[in-house]
């Protein structure tokens, strides 16, 4: 199965206050710096066991948005998503093909006169096919700005959004915490043993990750650092775990230095 889902949970941010025309981005900070200065490409390299192996590429175009996404594995498979934009700049397809097991989806979203999203659609087939298949449908309504409640195409409730303070927390159907979403962190309870907590720094850079066990012990936590060139343009995240080790390097290129 392809990153679908999780993109999909990831791309609610930590924005506050929550409007719509901040979500549905990869990330916030990053959409920011790709508008501003330019961003052409940036690349992800991993490294596993002593090895280094690029994991995820990106094409940025003169307007910062993201038209291409790719993640390798170290097998050398890949999955590309490819996304369409509107006249407003907003996101309306993403085309995953993944060469691992001739998988290709399709998300759509469709958006009201406030350009918030008010369906999506996810799809699939074999690359061999010629048709999509539909997965699901979802609607998403709104109250007082923030997304509010989403249902099925059968009008039944999936999840919905309450105000605790300044967090804006989201629960399942069953009324279940799924994620919370406070202004420099997110935290996804997952439905498997593990919480994934995203803390970010008042510029909205991303500084820590951490993954803890129901009882809030930390069972794995990277950091993250910036370094930037004379012009003070990020040219690298650098990503260590708990021990220092370094995990991932990203680097950043631009058009103009």
């Amino acid at each position: 199965m392809s990153k679908l889902l999780s993109t999909f949970t990831l791309v609610l941010l930590t924005i506050n206050p929550f409007h719509i025309d901040e979500l549905f981005e990869i990330d916030n900070f990053e959409r920011n710096v790709y508008q501003k200065n330019n961003v052409l490409r940036v690349l992800e390299w991993t490294i596993d066991s002593n090895d280094i192996f690029l994991s995820y590429s990106c094409e940025v175009n003169h307007a910062g948005l993201i038209t291409e996404q790719s993640y390798y594995q170290k097998d050398g498979s890949s999955e590309i998503h490819r996304a369409t934009y509107n006249a407003s700049n907003l996101l309306t397809e993403n085309l995953i093909e993944s060469s691992y097991d001739n998988y290709v989806g399709l998300l759509e979203y469709e958006y009201d006169d406030q350009n918030r999203v008010i369906k999506l659609c996810q799809s699939h087939k074999k690359s061999n096919q010629e048709f999509f298949k539909i997965d699901y449908i979802e609607h998403f309504e709104y109250k007082n700005g923030d997304f509010y409640r989403v249902y099925d195409s059968n009008d039944s409730l999936i999840r919905y959004f309450e105000r605790d303070g300044e967090r804006l927390n989201q629960y399942t159907s069953q009324n279940t915490l799924y994620t919370s979403y406070g202004k420099q962190d997110q935290i996804f309870y997952w439905p498997r043993s593990v919480n994934l907590r995203l803390e970010r720094d008042s510029s909205l850079r991303k500084i820590k990750q951490e993954e803890t066990n129901k009882k809030g012990d930390v069972l794995k936590s990277h950091s993250f650092e910036y370094q930037y060139n004379a012009g003070g343009l990020i040219t690298d995240i650098i990503e260590t775990d708990k021990e220092g080790n370094l995990v991932k390097r990203t680097e950043y290129e631009y058009r103009f230095n």
